[in-house]
């Protein structure tokens, strides 16, 4: 059910009817209920000035924030990357020097899965594909350089990617991991970087039984981060000095739609990927965040959010908010948050120290939370931090209305609907 509120209109003497308790409102709070997911929380704004503007429209509003808490306190020292399978809410995390580990019971304990890897091997990232349950993993191999597995027994056993082609890397994978899978029979694509031209990145129909490396135009010879649109299934690629890439066959093929601006501010080191309702790209990069309009392949790009330190993570949650990362700098803020599409960021990282740099981000299905994992960049010692849903930042974009009065002591804040957050104002006293 969806409620709008009650037209304004100006009468010649004060409302008053039997049926009716009223009370002239000057200001304070007023109360609007969240309905997110399955959580209902109560919100309160408080009106602290007034425009004298008529359906003056804000995208900014900050509906409800909260504190970051650690998530668990028994996660391997050095994590660098986790992921969530979403049919059971099974826990997997890869640690630089132990390897990869899975939990059964929300992060409480965990168990190793480094199955038939080579003794040393130390975990870089890994991930799960929801639709068969495979485990995709990338590592840190004894003597340098990275391989990629795949696991169908839950990591018990591991075959390694063995992609056509001439791949080769010789440092790490892609810090986003690879891109998995949506839906069953999709692309799996893979990337690293120090190679050499066009043998940084792969893809697979078969989840890496078998692979082949794929092509880009111009060249490319390292992978820095890859992330699937979710509004057209084409695939991205960030690198690290060759502008950002499209893939519209994921993973087989792809050609530049950002070429590498030296700047500053540059786009270069791109680590990370994401995108916003409207499938605009937002990107993570050594100048901070630039964010692209457009479709296809033509975009016009603008560096929308620019500091000191380079860019880390970055993603987009159910409800559109769009958090970034980046590297640690004291004087900063280590998380930032957009409700505009990447328009703009404000600071939401109460709870994170701002001596770590978040990294990888996701919202779990099974509790509605946000999930990032925050590392120590001197000494790689990471945590996962959570916030709870019903702190969650909610809403799009337009979301409230103020409507001002012809009465100048009256003001209203009006709430509209999304298909997506359902908010609903709670009626002023006076009001039914």
């Amino acid at each position: 059910m969806q409620y709008q509120p009650m037209p304004l209109s100006r009468k010649a003497e004060p409302f008053n009817h039997p049926g009716w308790l009223l009370e002239i409102k000057w200001d304070g709070f007023r109360c609007i209920s969240v309905k997110l997911l399955s959580v209902i929380a109560l919100v309160m704004l408080q009106l602290a000035c007034f425009e004298d503007v008529v359906h003056s429209k804000s995208t900014k509003q900050k509906v409800a924030s909260g504190t970051w808490q650690v998530a668990s306190t028994t996660t391997p020292s050095t994590t660098s990357f986790f992921a969530i399978k979403h049919s059971n809410n099974e826990w997997y995390v890869s640690d630089r020097i132990q390897g990869f580990f899975k939990s059964l019971d929300n992060m409480k304990t965990w168990q190793p899965i480094n199955g038939n890897l080579p003794a040393g091997t130390g975990g870089w990232t890994i991930q799960v594909d929801q639709n068969t349950s495979t485990l995709v993993i990338g590592t840190l191999d004894v003597g340098g350089g990275s391989s990629f597995y795949y696991s169908n027994d839950d990591g018990n056993s591991y075959a390694q990617i063995k992609p056509t082609g001439n791949f080769h890397i010789t440092a790490v994978g892609a810090h986003s991991g690879c891109i998995m899978p949506a839906n069953l029979g999709d692309n799996l694509s893979c990337g690293g970087y120090f190679g050499s031209a066009n043998t940084s990145q792969f893809y697979s129909s078969n989840m890496g039984q078998t692979a082949a490396v794929g092509g880009y135009t111009p060249a490319v010879a390292s992978v820095l981060g890859q992330a699937r649109n979710p509004n057209d299934g084409s695939y991205w690629t960030g690198t690290e000095n060759n502008g950002i890439f499209r893939s519209a066959d994921q993973g087989k093929t792809a050609v530049n739609v950002f070429p590498w601006q030296q700047g500053p501010p540059t786009n270069g080191d791109t680590y990370f990927l994401t995108f916003d309702n409207s499938g605009n790209p937002v990107i993570s990069s050594l100048g901070g965040v630039w964010r692209g309009v457009g479709s296809g392949n033509t975009y016009s790009w603008t560096n929308t959010f620019t500091n000191t330190a380079q860019g880390r993570g970055i993603y987009t949650d159910s409800s559109g908010t769009i958090y970034y990362g980046h590297r640690a700098n004291g004087l900063l803020h280590s998380l930032y948050c957009s409700q505009d599409s990447g328009q703009t960021f404000q600071p939401c990282d109460a709870g994170i120290p701002n001596s770590l740099e978040v990294y990888h981000m996701e919202e779990n299905p099974n509790d509605g939370n946000m999930y990032v994992l925050a590392e120590n960049g001197q000494t790689n010692a990471a945590t996962i931090y959570y916030l709870n849903v019903s702190q969650r930042w909610v809403g799009r974009e337009n979301f409230f209305e103020r409507e001002r009065s012809p009465d100048p002591n009256w003001h209203y804040w009006n709430v509209g609907a999304s298909a997506s957050d359902q908010l609903v104002e709670a009626p002023p006293r006076g009001r039914r």
